[in-house]
């Protein structure tokens, strides 16, 4: 079976747990699929550990007979084990298309809504220097934020008992992002526009389109 049939299966066999045993168990499959480790491995390996829950299960024992008493030391154990993907840079650059497909398809499609509401003509005109400065910018904070949901997705499900050392350093890592990114965007708008370039919103959409689909030609391709 490839990777998607061993995930249907999966689904499939989760509902035969526990209610406990499922909270468990997909704490787990969620911090190993977020490790970026190879899709067809990593199936079959959560597909090993859910037939042995169900087992031990149908024995009158809990999950924690076969992962012991820290799941996510387990987790860890697991995702050591497993190999990296050789095809890595392609589904990296193909969330980036993703994500700039989405930005300039809702830029567009939020132009003719504004425009068609509160009869607001939308900007055409962008300065070559503030547009790729913003560009950048942007990207770098998708970056930092896909890292931040990944992190959270993987560690908040096993975290007990919140920290309040962890909290501040969270609290403060996040304002001093936020800070550099605000500074950044007003940094942006007093740039000198300098060259300008028409971008108008139906490009935007026919860009977003564009890169939306040559990232779905990516993600086949590089199955």
């Amino acid at each position: 079976m490839n990777e998607d049939q061993l995930a249907h299966e999966n689904n499939e066999l989760r509902k035969q747990l526990t209610k406990y045993n499922k909270k468990v168990y997909e704490n787990i499959l969620m911090y190993i699929r977020t490790s970026l480790r190879t899709s067809k491995e990593t199936e079959e390996v959560l597909m090993e550990v859910l037939e042995h829950t169900i087992q031990a299960q149908k024995q009158g024992k809990d999950i924690h007979t076969m992962i012991g008493d820290n799941p996510k030391a387990y987790a860890k154990e697991i995702t050591d084990a497993l190999p990296y993907p050789r095809k890595l840079v392609m589904p990296i650059i193909s969330l980036i298309m993703i994500f700039f497909g989405f930005y300039f398809m809702g830029g567009g499609i939020s132009d003719y809504i504004v425009d068609f509401f509160f009869n607001i003509p939308p900007q055409t005109t962008y300065g070559i220097i503030p547009f790729i400065t913003g560009i950048f910018v942007t990207l770098i904070s998708f970056v930092f934020f896909f890292i931040g949901v990944v992190f959270f997705i993987k560690h908040i499900p096993f975290i007990v008992k919140f920290q309040l050392t962890e909290f501040l350093l969270i609290w403060v890592i996040s304002s001093l992002f936020t800070l550099i990114l605000i500074g950044a965007y007003f940094l942006i708008l007093q740039m000198n526009q300098g060259a300008t370039f028409e971008f108008p919103s139906l490009l935007k959409m026919v860009v977003g389109s564009i890169l939306l689909l040559s990232a779905y030609i990516a993600y086949r391709f590089n199955k």
